[in-house]
């Protein structure tokens, strides 16, 4: 009976303390500034929602307003942290997004439930368009998209027991038929520079972060060498660049997700010691390096390449060919352009989420002629601003 008692009040001072951190926090909470970033994981933070008759009766005001009370929760980065060390505990292979993989590997978890099939038809469409489009102006020779694949696929012999991969293969095999209907199957074979299996059979090399959603210099070195040789050049030797390592101290985004990392990363920078000069938006920064050092101690350490993500970059080189390079992106390009650097006179960067004009009159404006579209297979699939490729 003793031992009832003693487990009884254990139990009631269990769901007391529980109620006080949960209770506690959120008053906490309602009572603090609230933040609008969170450096930890690179975003912004929901703020407080307003309150209007049409947002209540909706139930978007509901929905908000948890969203800030989770974003905004006192010590949330500490709660992160002990709830990913706890699910480890117990178990757990994942969590919030994130496969907790072999040798201290984070792998984003992608399951097809993940992919809206609608917008990625939309995006697949777009891409056709935009690839067929510019065939035809600026010739096969001149037109690329590099669709990378992320760690998810690349390193499954890291990812944890009965944890499966996503098949990013069918993104370029689904494009390149529907491309096919446009331009001849050889054509549309050479506008894709598939690089899943050159990047699988390096996958015994660090070619993708441990704690971050990107390749790393070496693994956008093999696809530099791929792109390159698609292309008609002649791809620089690793031997030809400096490698010089920026960190051994970092900590990406998928660490941002859970908390916790067994094995920091290292970034190494590929330095080919020529001649550049970097323009950010229009002039708001101008570096002569490929590489913005300032970052390394910075927030956001993967912002050394070109700065990190801005609107529009423009790269100017000792070159004289008269060759012209616009690269439409998301962040995987960061890392390969100062490898491709060196081909072009100039190298002009989009970001479509920021651009507010047509990319056919930035072709005429800039006399582009070469072109290249960059993303990671993960965002290609998402991302609703692709829909900029074509208007």
């Amino acid at each position: 009976m003793k031992d009832k008692k003693m487990i009884g009040r254990g139990q009631v001072i269990t769901c007391v303390v529980f109620l006080l951190v949960i209770f506690g926090g959120t008053m906490l909470t309602l009572l603090s500034k609230p933040r609008q970033y969170s450096e930890r994981e690179r975003r912004y933070l929901q703020m407080r929602p307003e309150l209007t008759k049409e947002s209540l009766y909706s139930g978007e005001f509901a929905v908000k307003y948890e969203e800030y009370l989770t974003d905004q929760f006192v010590g949330r980065d500490t709660f992160i942290m002990l709830k990913t060390s706890l699910e480890r505990m117990v178990g757990r292979q994942d969590n919030n997004g994130i496969y907790f993989g072999k040798d201290g590997y984070l792998i984003e978890k992608i399951e097809e439930k993940d992919i809206d099939p609608e917008q990625w038809e939309k995006n697949k469409q777009w891409i056709v368009q935009f690839l067929g489009k510019y065939e035809s102006i600026l010739g096969e020779d001149h037109v690329r998209a590099l669709l990378a694949p992320t760690s998810n696929y690349v390193l499954q012999d890291k990812l944890p027991p009965f944890a499966s991969a996503y098949n990013q293969e069918m993104i370029n095999q689904t494009i390149e038929k529907d491309l096919s209907e446009k331009v001849s199957e050889e054509t549309a074979k050479s506008l894709l520079v598939d690089v899943n299996q050159t990047l699988r059979d390096k996958s015994g090399e660090y070619i993708y972060y441990r704690t971050d959603h990107h390749w790393t210099s070496l693994g956008a070195y093999y696809a530099y060498v791929q792109w390159a040789k698609s292309v008609g050049l002649q791809p620089k030797e690793q031997s030809e660049y400096e490698q010089i390592v920026g960190t051994s101290d970092f900590y990406g985004t998928f660490y941002n997700k859970v908390g916790v990392a067994e094995i920091k990363d290292k970034i190494t920078l590929f330095d080919d010691k020529e001649t550049y000069q970097v323009t950010i938006n229009m002039g708001e920064k101008v570096m002569d390096s490929l590489f913005d050092y300032g970052q390394l101690t910075g927030d956001d350490p993967y912002s050394v390449f070109l700065g990190g993500n801005n609107a529009f970059v423009e790269i100017t080189s000792s070159q004289t060919n008269g060759k012209r390079l616009l690269v439409v992106k998301d962040s995987y390009a960061h890392t390969l352009v100062p490898l491709l650097a060196h081909h072009f006179e100039e190298v002009v960067l989009v970001d479509l989420r920021y651009l507010n004009m047509k990319l056919e009159d930035l072709v005429e404006q800039y006399e582009i002629t070469d072109l290249l579209l960059l993303y990671n297979d993960s965002t290609v699939m998402s991302d609703k601003n692709l829909v900029k490729l074509v208007k």
